[in-house]
């Protein structure tokens, strides 16, 4: 209507004209004009909409294609997908760009250094890399800038008195990342000092053959070496092959020769951290293991390590407890002794396909880093010797060495062919967090209030509270006859109350440990247990199909709730603590005034029973889990469905709501993460599985997992629009761009 009106417009103007000047034509102008400029002002706006809409597809079409780009670029150039992800969001906040600055922060891989070198270590302060290696037929020891990827400062370059242009083929840092140690195919060894480049000694003849292994004293004042030329293992029968020998780093003189008993080469040395001890490893000979220790002060050998190791030993480092000691071989296995008792797990470790480069205990000892032959870098639990996450690829030849950074968040790795790989190993992000050692199935998990303590609890009936950061447990509580079903914090903190398969509800002093109240009545197993926002109330529900409330104070019984046909699962109060849900065995969530006790809303949908409940924040949204796989968000005011989550395959267990998002866990899928707004899901948590309890923190910064894989895990959410801003702020400046369709060019 408004473009047909709009082009009469100027038959209009004529009209007026023959009309007259008179007050009539005036007037009728000043009528026509007052319609019809509205309509043209109308016919502006919308063709401004219209052009505003196609520029904003125009930037969502370009945001999801540089989101594929970053995802396609991810294992080959880290640094340009991060670009690729920061671009893509910054064009447009579309699910494909969310998604991709996630991976982008989650990936594993954050830099690539090619051409640099086959060994690498971070600087003490993890702000650069030092590297040596044979680069275009030169031997290199250079310093690199992470946020430049170039080299910087002086190199140390072939000449008559620095490094040999050819036949590099060991290396070793001082504990202190000081001193450098370079050998090469003649038996030549140098010590450089860094940062500078300066060399500490003259060139010491340290073998008749090739260095094939050396290894720093803790202190960084004695240097171990051996000789390993290329050969099979008779090759080093003569005196030479099977001699250690200890130099003093500061003058470079020979402090002692170590005759060892070893058939062949000795293929690996490591230093105890209190530097006692050194051990060697080789192949398994008619003399008995592959395996010896020696005292490093006096040369005497102090003991064999029982056990075979398929093809020989290539690598081994000592557990900071100086206690363990992990063994890499051949055939890509990894075997820990304890050099103590010289006993050794019966399982060893299947880490990779080829043999074993290098090892790398974390400070706490709770995770080894191995690196191979078949170019993949992975990640252990090294008391079970369980994988932690996928395998870091991404080289393309054999990895040779291993480095963390002071912080032990990231990893640097160098391959045979001279490329190093910067890893991100955010612990808590992207594997989770081990507060507890595998024992028996865990069952339930609750947060603190102040969000320093987790309690959980397992199938023997035992309640255990540890620190969030997993550096102390507070208190054990022998909480009832069997399995314990429930936890709940009161909101001051001050007690702990636990549901149980006997039928028994216990209130606990969180100070003491002590039993304040213990509630009975229930007929059967309580299931749950919650607390009022206010604190006064304790909830309870059991497999009676009821609710009870309880005074809390006093442990008085106040009243039943009733309505569910068999068993109540779950319970949630709303913040404002005006309504109660109780999720049932017979498919429904139930809504009750908390005030008189009387039905508000029952909600239908689920095809199962209902495990798990929990409201939102703000307390305007319900979530139910149930075992048909799906979570299903409620208005919780009136009770009116939302939206449906679907895509485990197994039943849902339990769930956490944070500020946006929705956890889910259960089954063989871990956990996942769900934008609460739009439905979709942000993330998965894998290496978790059979999830049976889980408990966000009270920020909604992370989360607790028990279940069937035994042990508490803590984890660390993302925000994705957080992370985006994160990722642009560290995304280096100068390729910090992005495309702008509507100046036809890049902006920074």
């Amino acid at each position: 209507m408004e473009l047909r009106y709009a082009a009469h417009l100027p038959e209009a103007a004529r009209l007026v004209r023959r009309l007259g000047r008179g007050r009539t034509g005036l007037l009728l102008l000043v009528l026509l004009l007052l319609v019809l400029t509205p309509l043209v002002g109308v016919q502006q706006y919308r063709a401004h909409e219209q052009e505003q809409a196609a520029r904003q597809a125009e930037r969502e079409s370009l945001s999801r294609a540089l989101a594929a780009l970053s995802g396609r670029t991810g294992g080959e150039d880290p640094l340009m997908a991060d670009l690729y992800a920061a671009a893509a969001h910054d064009l447009a906040s579309t699910p494909e760009a969310e998604r991709s600055v996630y991976e982008a922060l989650h990936r594993p891989a954050r830099d690539k250094l090619p051409d640099a070198g086959s060994w690498a270590r971070f600087t003490p302060d993890g702000e650069r890399i030092m590297t040596v290696g044979q680069v275009e037929g030169r031997g290199l020891l250079r310093e690199w800038s992470l946020t430049r990827r170039e080299p910087t400062g002086p190199s140390v370059r072939p000449s008559r008195d620095a490094l040999p242009a050819t036949g590099l083929r060991t290396h070793a840092v001082s504990p202190d990342g000081k001193l450098w140690a370079v050998a090469d195919d003649r038996g030549s060894l140098q010590l450089w000092s860094v940062p500078g480049g300066k060399r500490v000694t003259a060139p010491i003849q340290a073998h008749r053959s090739a260095v094939g292994t050396a290894a720093f004293s803790p202190d960084g004042g004695t240097l171990a070496t051996v000789t390993n030329p290329d050969g099979g293992p008779s090759a080093g029968r003569n005196a030479d092959a099977r001699t250690i020998r200890l130099w003093d780093t500061e003058t470079g003189a020979l402090r002692r020769a170590i005759v060892t008993d070893h058939a062949g080469f000795v293929h690996a040395l490591a230093f105890s951290p209190d530097g006692r001890l050194l051990a060697s490893g080789g192949r398994a000979d008619d003399d008995g293991p592959a395996l010896r220790l020696w005292d490093a002060a006096s040369g005497r050998r102090t003991g064999k390590l029982p056990g075979e190791v398929a093809g020989g030993v290539s690598a081994l480092e000592f557990a900071p407890d100086g206690v363990t000691l992990a063994a890499g071989s051949d055939d890509g296995s990894v075997r820990q002794w304890d050099v103590v008792t010289g006993r050794r797990p019966a399982q060893a470790i299947v880490a990779h396909s080829e043999r074993v480069r290098a090892l790398r205990y974390t400070r706490d000892g709770t995770v080894l880093v191995t690196a191979s032959d078949d170019t993949t870098v992975r990640l252990w639990e090294a008391g079970s010797g369980e994988s932690i996450g996928e395998p870091f690829a991404g080289h393309t030849d054999g990895v040779r060495s291993l480095s963390f950074d002071p912080d032990e968040n990231r990893l640097v790795s160098a391959d045979r062919a001279g490329t190093v790989r910067v890893w991100d190993v955010n612990w808590s992000r992207y594997y989770g967090r081990p507060l507890s050692e595998r024992s028996l199935l865990r069952s339930v998990a609750a947060y603190s209030p102040d969000g320093d303590r987790v309690a959980t609890a397992s199938w023997d009936g035992v309640v255990l509270v540890w620190s969030t950061d997993g550096s102390a447990r507070g208190w054990v509580l022998g909480a009832g006859a069997g399995r314990v079903t429930g936890l709940a914090y009161a909101p001051d903190g001050l007690t702990l109350s636990t549901s149980g398969a006997d039928g028994t509800v216990r209130l606990w002093e969180t100070a003491t440990g002590k039993t304040r109240h213990t509630l009975t009545g229930h007929r059967g197993a309580v299931n749950a247990v919650t607390y009022s926002p206010d604190g006064k109330t304790l909830a309870t529900s059991g497999a009676d199909g009821t609710v009870r409330l309880w005074r809390t104070a006093s442990g008085e019984y106040l009243r039943t709730l009733t309505g569910h046909r068999g068993s109540v699962n779950a319970l949630t109060y709303s913040p404002d603590g005006e309504t109660l849900a109780g999720a049932g065995a017979d498919g429904t969530v139930r809504l009750w005034e908390t005030a008189t006790g009387k039905t508000r809303h029952t909600l239908t949908g689920h095809r199962g029973a209902v495990n798990a409940l929990a409201h939102s924040p703000d307390g305007k949204t319900l979530a139910s889990a149930g075992a048909d796989g799906t979570v299903r968000l409620w208005e919780a005011g009136p009770g009116t469905p939302l939206r449906t989550l679907s895509g485990h395959v197994d039943a849902v267990q339990t769930l956490g709501f944070g500020t946006d998002d929705v956890l889910t866990g259960g089954g063989r899928n871990g956990v996942w993460q769900w934008n609460a707004g739009s439905g979709r899901v942000e993330h998965v948590f894998d290496g978790v599985g059979g999830v049976t309890g889980l408990a966000m923190a009270p920020d909604s910064s992370s989360f607790v997992t028990a279940g069937s894989d035994r042990a508490i895990t803590r984890w660390t959410t993302g925000d994705p629009e957080a992370e985006a801003q994160h990722l642009l702020r560290t995304t280096p400046r100068v390729i910090a761009q992005s495309v702008d369709p509507g100046g036809g060019g890049w902006r920074c």
